[in-house]
Parts: structure tokens; sequence; C-alpha cells
């Protein structure tokens, strides 16, 4: 004969409730990531072991971040490898995503790759994503950004 005790009761409750908060975290925690923009080279250095240094300012418009700014670094080899990218989104209240990225140029002139989000401050403190970015540097460069953010 099975005998439930109040304690057995009362554990069981705590643990169907802690299941259950956390899997409402996990999920609330999750969203897309979504940017498209416009980037300014502002600076390139070669360098010979690693590509060319490539510095550029970022303006744009995404969800969850709304109208941002930004700034960021790349190196981009001879063959059109993109390594060692690093980028950081600015929102309208001062809030910042970091972004680190790898990818190709292709001969055409558009690119392609991952992001990584690495972080942040205020709204995207301790934020963590990842996803694709896509681009042309055709009349201008203009990207997307296309993933998902924990924050």
């Amino acid at each position: 004969m099975l005998h439930i005790t109040r304690f057995h009761l009362r554990a069981a409750w705590l643990a169907l409730i802690i299941v259950i908060a956390l899997a409402k975290s996990v999920r609330a925690d999750k969203e897309p990531f979504t940017a498209t923009g416009d980037a300014s080279v502002t600076d390139r250095v070669i360098h010979h072991e690693f590509g060319t240094r490539t510095s550029f300012t970022l303006e744009g418009s995404g969800d969850p971040i709304g109208d941002f700014t930004g700034d960021g670094v790349c190196y981009v080899t001879a063959i059109g490898i993109i390594h060692n990218g690093q980028a950081t989104l600015v929102d309208q209240a001062g809030d910042q995503v970091a972004i680190a990225f790898d990818g190709n140029v292709d001969d055409d002139g558009t690119f392609s790759g991952e992001f990584t989000i690495e972080g942040g401050t205020g709204a995207y403190k301790g934020a963590a994503g990842y996803g694709t970015f896509a681009g042309t540097s055709a009349g201008g460069i203009q990207f997307t950004l296309d993933g998902v953010i924990n924050r």
C-alpha cells in the first residue's frame, strides 16, 4: 500500500512549481534579434599577417534594439575571409550590445557570416545570442542581422 505524507506532497508541488518557473523563464528570455543598417569605413590598415584591419561606424534600426548607432573593427584577408570582427550597437537609451562576427566577402562585394552576442550594458547586460549576417558593399555598405537574443 502506498503511503504519501504531507511532506511528499509538498516536495512534489515545490518541484513542479520550480520546473514551471524555469520553463517560463527560458521561453520568456529568448526573442528575435534583427537589425538592418548602413556601415561607413573609417580606417583601413594593412596588416600582413592578419589581412586588412577595417574600422567602421554603424547606423540602423532593429528589434528589440530600435534605432541604433555603433562602431566596430574586423580583419579581411586577401581571399575574402572576415575574422576577429567586433562591433558594438548602441540604442537610443545608451544601452549597448556587443557582437563578435566572422564570415566571407565574395568577389561581387556581397558578404555573409555568423555573429554571436557577447553581452552588453543596461537592458543588454549579460545578453547572449547568435545569428547570421549578410550584406553588400556595392554602392555603400548595407547589412542585415537575423538571430536570437537571450537577456
